[in-house]
């Protein structure tokens, strides 16, 4: 055999190198130069790992014409005289620069390399390391902690990394040869209210946004405590109004706290702008029921809130002699005090005997249509010596177009509503249907009292009872017959808007068209054809409020 042209220059320049080998043998960018006999005709073998060149440029007197893979074409590519290994396999290649051919073949190994992503971590959440290896394990590294805001540890098979205190840290990760940092940012576990407004209209709900680690709180864990009740109640997340104010709220789930306040807004404005009447009710005919049937004009107002003060006055009847005074009700105690049961008892319309409860609040009208038959007629009538022997009918309060009578205790029974139900938890109110009366007068004081015992009693509009849903009397019976019932209701839900979120203000109303309507909100004059009256109301308070709003009603003729 001829004596090589060359020196035989066959040497590896890359060894199969494992994790944990020399690691100056897993360098890709760093290229092959491979042997100047190459073209020779002795074939050439090489171990190159992934991303490793062989760069034949200093070989090539000319340009490398072409190349031909015999197997596995892509597990490389040549481009300007470089070849690259692309993938793990082996690959034969014959080379051509001019004449000459050259037949090379290269074992491609898997590079080595290991990678874990940037993590965030809450304080003393545990996470698994999600650390990739290519051409290696993780039995090959070594996976420490920076410093002590965390802790690393290696749990069947594969490593955890637990937050110890809340800042950043890093996690160190080597072969020995190469190594990785990983940043860690370690977070505060907290719960964050989302909401861009925490105060709440009056009339609205507000349902609180929270945001928290769901990994690290449960949401049946999360409690919410308010400070300063009376404002405001809780229902789950949703915020329910009950007055304006103010109050924290501390939200809580084991250790994890966070307050804030809740403000409850109201606007007097908004308010009175709700109750105005878009037309007044105007009637030719109601029929007024008592002993005899009488007719008159019914003539209504402008808004569902009256103008004017109650005009209460205190007039507390005797106490009937009686063997149970002071004691609280019972069904004998009842029975045998009820005239109508007990033919042979003193009559007895104040007892002194105290209501089981106050629930209710119980409607009538006087069936007395009679005029000047009003409330000082009607209460006065209930100590005659006539209803004291007869019947003995007592009720608590009496109205008419001009004040309110009070003549028996809030919490002492009265005869009325005809049930132990409706005596022993009912406070009893007679309006007035007196002929001449104002009867939208009588039923908005009627409902301003409703709303001031309402809020005194924690009484909501479902426990206004009619006599008739007691024991199906037809009473009150003029309001009913009329089918002016719902109206009289809207006047008491009126007043209560204004007497639970306004009671701090002072109101007044002033008429724009003074010819048809008055500074009550009443509608004085009947139009010939429809017309618009206009009010302004005034509100203001103790903390500055003071606010002006100008409303309009339609008022039509007489129908």
């Amino acid at each position: 055999m001829r004596k090589l042209f060359f020196a035989f220059l066959v040497i590896i320049l890359f060894v199969c190198v494992g994790c944990g080998s020399d690691p100056n043998n897993n360098e890709p960018s760093k290229p092959v130069e491979p042997e100047k006999d190459i073209f020779e005709g002795i074939t050439k073998e090489y171990e190159l790992f992934e991303e490793g060149t062989i760069d034949f440029k200093e070989v090539f007197e000319g340009k490398l014409e072409g190349y031909t893979l015999s197997s596995e074409s892509s597990l490389v590519e040549i481009k300007d005289n470089v070849l690259t290994a692309l993938s793990k396999g082996n690959a034969e290649i014959t080379l051509k620069v001019g004449d000459k051919t050259a037949t090379i073949k290269i074992n491609i190994k898997e590079k080595i390399d290991f990678s874990c992503d940037d993590i965030e971590i809450y304080e003393g959440e545990t996470k698994k390391l999600d650390i990739k290896v290519k051409g290696c394990s993780l039995d090959d590294l070594s996976v420490i902690a920076n410093d002590s805001n965390i802790s690393v540890e290696k749990k069947d098979g594969t490593y955890v990394i637990t937050g110890k205190t809340v800042g950043d840290s890093k996690v160190i990760i080597t072969n020995g040869t190469i190594t990785k940092e990983v940043y860690v940012q370690i977070k505060e576990v907290s719960i964050e209210v989302k909401n861009e407004s925490l105060t709440v209209d009056i009339f609205e709900t507000l349902e609180l946004i929270l945001d928290y680690p769901k990994e690290m709180i449960n949401e049946e864990d999360i409690t919410l405590t308010i400070a300063r009740e009376g404002y405001f109640t809780i229902e789950g997340l949703t915020i329910i109004p009950i007055k304006e104010g103010k109050s924290r709220v501390k939200i809580q789930a084991g250790e994890v706290k966070k307050n804030i306040e809740i403000t409850v807004s109201v606007d007097p404005i908004k308010i009175f702008t709700m109750l105005n009447q878009e037309e007044a009710l105007m009637i030719k005919t109601v029929k007024l029921y008592g002993s005899t049937v009488e007719e008159q004009s019914f003539m209504g107002s402008v808004s569902r809130y009256m103008f004017a003060d109650l005009n209460l006055v205190e007039d507390i009847i005797p106490i009937y002699d009686n063997p149970y005074i002071g004691e609280i009700a019972t069904r004998e105690i009842v029975d045998y005090l009820d005239k109508k049961k007990n033919t042979s008892v003193p009559g007895a319309p104040r007892t002194g005997v105290k209501m089981t409860s106050i629930s209710y609040i119980t409607y009538h009208d006087t069936a007395n249509a009679n005029s000047g038959a009003d409330a000082r007629a009607n209460a006065n009538w209930m100590v005659n010596q006539y209803s004291v022997t007869t019947t003995a009918r007592s009720w608590h309060y009496t109205v008419d177009a001009n004040q309110v009578i009070h003549s028996v205790p809030d919490d002492e029974i009265t005869f009325q509503g005809d049930t132990y139900e409706a005596y022993t938890t009912s406070i009893g109110i007679e309006t007035c249907v007196n002929k001449g009366t104002n009867l939208d007068k009588v039923w908005h004081r009627m409902g301003k009292l409703c709303a001031k015992l309402m809020v005194k009693y924690d009484i909501d509009v479902a426990h206004i009872k009619q006599h008739y849903d007691w024991m199906g009397k037809e009473c009150p019976h003029t309001l009913r017959a009329n089918g002016l019932y719902p109206y009289a209701i809207s006047l008491v839900e009126g007043e209560l808007m204004v007497k639970k979120y306004l009671s701090g203000y002072t109101i007044t109303m002033e008429s724009l068209t003074p010819e048809y309507l008055d500074n009550t909100g009443q509608i004085i004059k009947a139009p010939e054809s429809e017309i618009t009256v206009s009010y302004k109301v005034h509100i203001t308070n103790d903390s500055g409020y003071d606010q002006e709003v100008i409303l309009s009603t339609k008022v039509g003729p007489l129908k």
